[in-house]
């Protein structure tokens, strides 16, 4: 998914590795990408496409401290 989802949606993704879930305490990874309000819908299908079960948290007006190109 992240390399996908880095190449469809023209965004980085940061990845954290060995985390763990906080209810079945399993090994997870965490992906972190800023995307605009108009990718949203687009991201959570392609989510949903790799794990119908994914938790995603999405947080309005994040402020970044580089270029956020809008596509």
């Amino acid at each position: 998914m992240d390399s996908d989802a880095s190449t469809l949606l023209k965004r980085g993704i940061t990845i954290v590795n060995n985390v763990e879930g906080g209810f079945l305490k399993e090994e997870k990874k965490i992906l972190f990408i800023v995307a605009s309000q108009k990718e949203v819908n687009y991201l959570n299908q392609l989510v949903k496409n790799v794990d119908e079960h994914a938790f995603m948290s999405i947080s309005p007006g994040v402020v970044t401290n580089t270029n956020f190109y809008e596509w």
